[in-house]
């Protein structure tokens, strides 16, 4: 939100009407997004955490396809041989093996941060604080 922000911010320099309006509507949608936050907390234990992983998926797909159209696959292009067309390889098998498909890097960006946010609420949740050393376990098991 805070690029997007950017983007408009740098686009309306010179216009300051604008620039405030763009400004308000953005604190507006940023306290919703707290509100939505603080509704949450108020959950339930496995209510949060199934809402948190579902936004941590939502969240990490979109990463995904953000990284997927920069660099459209480069990445991984010549890391892993890709198998000869002769192989007889499951098509979901190939993903993991080297063979690019569309928004692998969307499912796996998706998975790993989903299964980081619910790791850290369950664990916050649990613990009862908000510290380091839950943000370096939710990490580290990821």
């Amino acid at each position: 939100m805070l690029f997007v922000f950017c983007l408009v911010s740098i686009s309306l320099i010179g216009d300051e009407k604008k620039l405030q309006e763009v400004l308000e509507a953005t604190n507006e949608q940023h306290a919703k997004i707290l509100q939505i936050g603080i509704w949450v907390s108020m959950q339930s234990l496995p209510v949060e955490a199934v809402i948190t992983t579902l936004t941590g998926a939502f969240r990490g797909a979109v990463m995904g396809v953000v990284v997927d159209v920069l660099f459209e696959g480069a990445c991984f292009a010549g890391s892993i041989q890709s198998p000869s067309e002769g192989d007889n390889i499951r098509p979901e098998v190939l993903s993991f093996i080297g063979g690019y498909k569309p928004l692998v890097q969307a499912r796996n960006f998706a998975v790993m941060t989903s299964v980081n946010a619910s790791i850290y609420c369950v664990m916050k949740r649990l613990s009862g604080k908000e510290d380091m050393q839950t943000r370096l376990v939710s990490g580290l098991v990821v």
